[in-house]
């Protein structure tokens, strides 16, 4: 499978509840789901950057969220032991600030930032086209 037609998506989780934004300060799930042919054994490195990575379990991750807005980005490094590599990120979309008690109803860089998202989206950075 070569990389133009490569299949990872991701799955966000609160309270085992599927989820398109999460609340900033809350802890979720990431689960990545990865398409491919061969069937060799996977082993997956995550990193959470600014987020708390309390734990991993292969193509799962729980992610303590930072209390303020901005977008938090995991990275996960996926390798086989036949030379298979695919690294990415994910941003992880939160919820908008719910707007202040005033007359000007202005939209937080959160909820702009997120407009038009479903959800997280993985982004490929490494993939050497073996895994």
């Amino acid at each position: 499978m070569n990389a133009t037609s490569r299949k990872v998506s991701v799955t966000m989780r609160h309270d085992g509840r599927p989820v398109a934004a999460a609340e900033p300060g809350s802890t979720i799930v990431l689960d990545l789901q990865l398409q491919r042919t061969n069937a060799s054994a996977l082993r997956y490195r995550w990193d959470s950057g600014a987020a708390e990575l309390v734990a991993t379990d292969g193509a799962s991750a729980t992610v303590k969220l930072p209390p303020g807005p901005g977008e938090t980005v995991a990275f996960v490094e996926i390798i086989d032991d036949n030379g298979g590599l695919l690294s990415g990120s994910i941003a992880v979309p939160l919820q908008a600030a719910p707007p202040p008690d005033s007359a000007a109803k202005l939209k937080s860089k959160t909820e702009s930032a997120s407009a038009g998202r479903s959800g997280p989206v993985f982004k490929i950075i490494t993939d050497n086209g073996m895994l």
